[in-house]
């Protein structure tokens, strides 16, 4: 499995053989949308169908310019009072800006929450860990725990986030070693099929190519919103020839906006690397995979592919 050998590769040598690690995330950020329209104003602007999502209920939402380009992706929630985005930190204060130009008259404010802090756990075993601590995982749902929210992304990854001091007593409850980077947050995400959108990859892509389509990220049956036409044309009529896929390289490629491997032109997202001569490459690819590419393939999105993304890294 995959994720076992993430975890091997990523928690210090003094904790070897643990099935679960606790992540700090210091790149995630929280951005609440206050007032009467701010329901009507994300369902306009975003690309998901959130109008009717239940309160508690996380939902991928991105953002597109009118070339249904990709600007930004974010995890929404709708609480008692609001509506939160989970996104990356240095994407907030861009993100606030572009939705500012859209506002108009809708009653809708934007309010930063630079107190709550992030962090992750990944494993093989969380949802009988948890449920020793009283926490039944329901997937996307967000869940209150002593003064945390928990959203549980799949059996493999749960989000945390709230007060500094919580998320340290929370660690401390469950007795769970802590990973000294993010390659193995990263990593599963990856493993997930999950992109991550900040300044590097912004309106470089349609949601097609990042798999953005299959995870409710983007709904054609909601109605208008920027970009909407050029994504339904692209999907009913054209054919997407470009499509997320994860790589195996035993050097590291060199780095830029695109890259050649193997004689194919690829446009990077992400890389992570577990041993000196093991390097996992996220990139945008063409699709189908040509065979030497296909070789080094752990998961892909394409529709003719026979290797497909799975959260529980059981793949190879």
């Amino acid at each position: 499995m995959f994720l076992k050998r993430l975890l091997q590769a990523c928690l210090p040598p003094t904790h070897a053989g643990n099935t679960a690690a606790w992540i700090p995330l210091p790149d995630h950020a929280l951005l609440s949308l206050h007032g009467s329209d701010s329901t009507a104003f994300l369902h306009a602007q975003g690309s998901a169908a959130v109008g009717n999502t239940p309160s508690g209920k996380a939902q991928p939402i991105s953002f597109a310019d009118p070339k249904g380009r990709v600007l930004a992706l974010a995890q929404a929630w709708r609480s008692a009072t609001a509506w939160r985005l989970i996104l990356p930190s240095n994407e907030v204060d861009w993100l606030t800006t572009h939705l500012k130009r859209h506002r108009f008259r809708s009653q809708v404010e934007f309010l930063p929450d630079p107190l709550i802090r992030f962090a992750a756990l990944v494993g093989t075993d969380l949802p009988g860990r948890l449920e020793r601590h009283g926490i039944t995982l329901d997937r996307g749902k967000i869940q209150k725990y002593t003064g945390l929210w928990i959203q549980c992304l799949d059996e493999a990854r749960i989000l945390l986030l709230g007060r500094q001091e919580r998320l340290e007593a929370m660690r401390s409850g469950m007795d769970i070693p802590e990973c000294p980077n993010d390659t193995l947050w990263r990593g599963a995400r990856m493993l997930a099929g999950e992109v991550w959108i900040d300044t590097a990859v912004r309106g470089r892509f349609l949601p097609q190519m990042l798999n953005l389509m299959d995870n409710g990220a983007v709904s054609l049956k909601k109605g208008c919103f920027p970009g909407q036409e050029v994504i339904a044309r692209s999907t009913h009529l054209g054919r997407i020839k470009r499509r997320l896929a994860l790589l195996r390289c035993s050097e590291i490629p060199p780095w830029g906006q695109s890259m050649t491997l193997d004689g194919h032109i690829l446009q990077p997202l992400d890389l992570i690397s577990l041993s000196p001569h093991e390097h996992w490459l996220q990139a945008v690819a063409p699709s189908p995979l040509p065979p030497a590419l296909s070789a080094r393939c752990l998961s892909s999105c394409g529709p003719d592919e026979a290797i497909p993304f799975s959260s529980s890294g059981g793949n190879k």
